[in-house]
């Protein structure tokens, strides 16, 4: 029986009600601390949005009064060019389920809620994932196993990234010049305490599929090689920038473009933190850092610091609206250099890297909320539910065009920190 207009318009008036931008953003966001916390813009235009920095003041300054006029400058100024990418998340229905529910909005609903759920939370992984990346959108490394059926991550914690059904591809260069190896996989299953994976019963082995696989070898998800947005490895590096523009800015002359970094890996986690912050503090006045890492290095910073942990609740940030504590995430204060800093755990963070951020110099920039229900904003058609055009069934849209900006990256600094167990 097929179902007509006017039913798939009263589905989606319930679903209108029961996804409002608030529920959206909180399936989306819960437990993902740096997509809570970051600074939220929906005001992305597709034409892109200018980010302005003075990074050096004049320079006409001499105890000579013909030198001061002699070396006479104007102030630095760069200017991004911040474009946004896409983030699809896909929930689908099969026709039989809306025929069968055309009498009862409520038991549609309900059928539709988990899967539409779930999507909202893979849409709000990927993105947490792709905020602390580099552009390429992997996800993992494979030690070892790939020509068999069960490959092991080089580590072990990145198994957050994985779940079963997901269409992997690989490739030996994790950059934005990554190009995807020919073949792909699917996985069966996860261990996420060995971290390994593995992939269905017909697919055999790993080398099978992708005929060219490596050790070594970066993991993404279909279709994302490459294809990611900026996030703080892009924006804030740890070795000095190279002359290659950047959202149309050559960053080469100075930090301030690119940001501090520290190697602290034959330190303890906290002797890095404190050494990282010392070096961040030589450039900048004292400011009110958030330090975010991988629940990891706050295991073993709590074991360090013993009884003297302070734990705070952090509120997170909502589009269009600023600070919510119905968001939040918990954080633990440390003394260093800097004055007491909050250290956030996130477990889609680099296992051995911590971010010291200046929070309010960070905003994650999109043309619209995201994730949302994609059909509902302006111009768009307005409907929630989707017929798709090769198959006998219906689709609920969801995702949105964003990415990361930092307007001061010299205010930022990236530590590289000893392995975890």
């Amino acid at each position: 029986m097929a179902v007509g207009v006017l039913n798939r318009t009263a589905f989606d008036d319930a679903l209108k009600v029961n996804y409002s931008p608030l529920r959206m953003y909180n399936l989306a966001v819960k437990g993902k601390p740096f997509l809570t916390a970051v600074n939220k813009d929906t005001n992305l235009g597709g034409s892109g949005q200018k980010i302005f920095i003075q990074y050096g003041n004049p320079q006409g300054v001499s105890k000579t009064f013909g030198d001061a006029q002699d070396n006479a400058s104007t102030v630095l100024t760069k200017a991004w060019l911040i474009t946004p990418v896409e983030l699809f998340g896909i929930s689908t229905i099969d026709g039989m389920t809306i025929a069968t529910a055309e009498k009862s909005k409520d038991s549609f609903v309900g059928a539709v809620t988990a899967q539409v759920d779930g999507t909202l939370d893979s849409v709000g992984q990927r993105l947490a994932k792709f905020l602390y990346g580099n552009g390429s959108g992997s996800l993992g490394r494979i030690a070892s196993g790939q020509t068999t059926a069960t490959i092991t991550l080089t580590n072990r914690y990145d198994i957050v990234n994985f779940q079963p059904d997901m269409k992997l591809e690989v490739d030996d260069v994790d950059s934005i010049s990554s190009v995807a190896k020919t073949g792909e996989v699917t996985v069966k299953s996860v261990d996420r305490v060995l971290g390994t994976i593995t992939i269905i019963d017909s697919e055999t082995a790993w080398s099978t599929q992708i005929s060219t696989i490596a050790a070594n070898d970066y993991i993404f998800a279909d279709g994302d090689a490459a294809q990611a947005g900026t996030g703080l490895k892009s924006w804030l590096l740890d070795a000095a920038a190279a002359s290659t523009t950047f959202f149309g800015v050559d960053r080469s002359s100075d930090n301030r473009l690119y940001g501090q970094y520290y190697n602290g890996s034959a330190e303890t986690v906290a002797d890095a933190f404190k050494h990282g912050l010392f070096e961040n503090m030589l450039e900048n006045d004292r400011q009110d850092l958030k330090m975010f890492t991988h629940p990891a290095q706050v295991r073993d910073l709590v074991d360090l610091m013993g009884q003297k942990v302070e734990y705070v609740q952090q509120p997170g940030n909502l589009p269009g609206s600023g600070p919510n504590g119905a968001v939040g995430f918990e954080t633990i204060k440390i003394v260093t250099p800097m004055g007491q800093v909050d250290v956030v755990a996130d477990r889609y963070c680099d296992s051995t890297i911590g971010w010291g951020l200046y929070m309010e110099g960070i905003t994650l920039w999109s043309a619209g909320p995201i994730p949302r229900v994609l059909g509902d904003g302006p111009g768009e058609d307005g409907l929630f539910i989707q017929r798709a055009a090769s198959a006998n069934r219906y689709e609920v849209r969801t995702g949105g065009y964003w990415n990361l900006a930092i307007q001061t990256p010299g205010r930022h600094v990236r530590i590289l920190l000893p392995t975890p167990a």
